[in-house]
């Protein structure tokens, strides 16, 4: 199956990917292929609230944030499929309105209303320009790491669609408004959303698929991965996670793979030899220029942050960034000031009280967890994230954030 990816940068762009391998077309060239889809019979549209794809026999092709790629004036190179399109859009619509609640949001300049994220068909990774090669000697336990992520799992199709809102002149974003369970607690942070900027779109639109794939295996929030991905590169980075090699090298870590119900354990390391036999994944400086393995073992990293918080979401993403170490003066400084003991801090996903103590350090960013939330799509759904309890069962913990503007006075 081929794959046309179609996206606008600067000028139209149509990555083709067959057999694994991907070829950039600009402008004319891109145009052409345009032309040749008009000719294709769709078998099947699915319509999301960013994207389009249209399967046909000769290859599927996705519209990357269609209303930006429509309103460049490609629409009269495919006329026929545009008109097929508009008819799925509208069914999708009475589909929506029948079965889903909306909630209102802007999005980049114009309003809409955002309704539940629909999977697509795989697409590639990437702009050319930007994205590395795969290093050609990667060992083989990555390359069975990756396999089982990258096979394209038939899920049922969520219906998605597009609705234009009303807006207040006076306003420049309409946050959404929480929606939990009535048991839920709340925590009110002062972040500003960033999700729908250009930066938020161009790192969500390239690896969001990807992400989200690595984020399953590790029992971690999708929206929250490619959330860490924005702030620590906006994906215009070759080390996409920021991955720190040093401070983890040799160390062996222990992680549980949620895909296939297991235990595995991987080190980054100089000197694979060192770990034959040993029934490791031994990851290189080189093997993280492979952009799938750098998500991977920047959510893995993630993911021992959190757990190295006792299970602590908002302490585990702040640690991302500050390190164990850091991450545990803040901790104490907060215990301090507040009279509570760190272990009832981390015992609470809700207390976020270490925010006010993280400008002690000198290093990293004491404002990380604003800066990641303020990417996090559906924030109002909540950060959940995956644990396996004492007695072996899979357990989620959720933390529910807000912007302070939406705090009842």
């Amino acid at each position: 199956m081929i794959l046309y990816e179609f996206y606008i940068y600067d000028h139209l762009c149509c990555m083709v990917t067959k057999n694994g391998e991907s070829t950039l077309l600009e402008n004319d060239q891109a145009i052409n292929q345009l032309r040749k889809l008009d000719h294709h019979y769709p078998s099947h549209i699915h319509v999301t609230s960013r994207n389009i794809t249209v399967e046909t026999a000769f290859g599927n092709y996705t519209f990357v944030n269609y209303k930006e790629v429509f309103n460049s004036g490609i629409t009269k190179y495919c006329p026929n499929t545009l008109q097929v399109i508009d008819q799925e859009i509208k069914k999708s619509q009475k589909r929506k309105h029948r079965h889903e609640h909306f909630v209102n949001l802007k999005l980049a300049g114009f309003s809409t209303a955002i309704g539940t994220l629909a999977l697509v068909t795989l697409v590639g990774a990437g702009n050319a320009k930007e994205q590395t090669h795969e290093h050609s000697n990667q060992m083989a336990s990555i390359s069975e790491m990756d396999h089982e992520l990258d096979t394209f799992m038939n899920l049922p199709q969520i219906p998605d669609t597009v609705i234009k809102l009303e807006t207040p002149s006076n306003q420049t974003e309409v946050m959404p408004l929480i929606n939990t369970n009535q048991d839920a607690q709340v925590t009110y942070l002062d972040f500003e959303s960033a999700r729908y900027s250009i930066t938020g779109e161009y790192a969500y639109n390239l690896y969001y698929d990807m992400v989200k794939q690595k984020a399953e295996q590790w029992g971690i929030d999708a929206n929250l991965a490619i959330s860490i991905l924005t702030q620590e590169s906006a994906g215009k980075e070759t080390n996409l996670m920021q991955i720190e090699f040093n401070p983890w090298k040799d160390q062996i870590i222990t992680v549980y793979n949620f895909n296939n119900n297991q235990y595995q354990k991987i080190v980054l390391t100089d000197y694979p030899e060192n770990y034959a036999n040993q029934s490791v994944t031994c990851i290189t400086k080189e093997d993280l220029m492979n952009p799938k393995t750098n998500i991977s073992v920047g959510l893995i990293l993630l993911r021992q942050s959190i757990d190295y918080m006792h299970g602590h979401i908002g302490a585990g993403i702040q640690c991302y960034n500050f390190g164990c170490g850091n991450m545990n003066k803040v901790l104490k400084k907060t215990a301090e000031e507040t009279g509570l003991t760190v272990s009832e801090i981390l015992n609470d996903q809700q207390n976020l009280s270490f925010v006010d103590y993280t400008n002690i350090i000198e290093e990293g960013d004491p404002d990380y967890l604003r800066h990641v939330i303020r990417y996090v799509e559906n924030i109002e759904n909540g950060i959940s994230i995956k644990t396996i309890n004492d007695m072996g069962a899979i357990v989620d913990s959720t933390v529910y954030i807000a912007p302070v503007n939406q705090q009842t006075k």
